[in-house]
């Protein structure tokens, strides 16, 4: 993965997982400095993840930064289409959860410079 092998060569100790249901147990287990999500996570939304995270008084001045992917390849696929389309109301409802910055599609090439403040 891309974004993992990004913050490992900046440094970071970075743990990963694929599941909503795994972010916060996996997050309180760990206690990250940064939390790193994709506002369209399979399982539990996003948002409600943050919320939850957002009443834990040990993650209420941690950064969560979010993102969206979508491979630009695949844009000619109705389900991509439809997911691109439907990013906007998940990062204004992460936003409104609680997530400090939301920065745009996974790009490789600024992707550690645009989380490079928060860590």
């Amino acid at each position: 993965d891309d974004m993992v092998f990004q913050l490992k060569k900046g440094g970071c100790h970075v743990d990963l997982v694929t599941a909503g249901e795994q972010v916060i147990s996996k997050a309180v287990l760990f206690l990250p400095n940064v939390l790193i999500a994709d506002v369209q996570m399979s399982g539990m939304d996003t948002q409600d993840i943050i919320k939850v995270l957002r009443q834990m008084p040990q993650f209420q001045g941690i950064p969560i930064i979010t993102y969206s992917y979508y491979p630009v390849s695949d844009l000619g696929s109705q389900d991509i289409r439809q997911r691109a389309l439907s990013i906007d109301a998940a990062q204004s409802n992460c936003m409104a959860s609680g997530a400090t910055a939301y920065i745009g599609r996974f790009n490789e090439t600024i992707f550690f410079k645009a989380i490079s403040k928060y860590l």
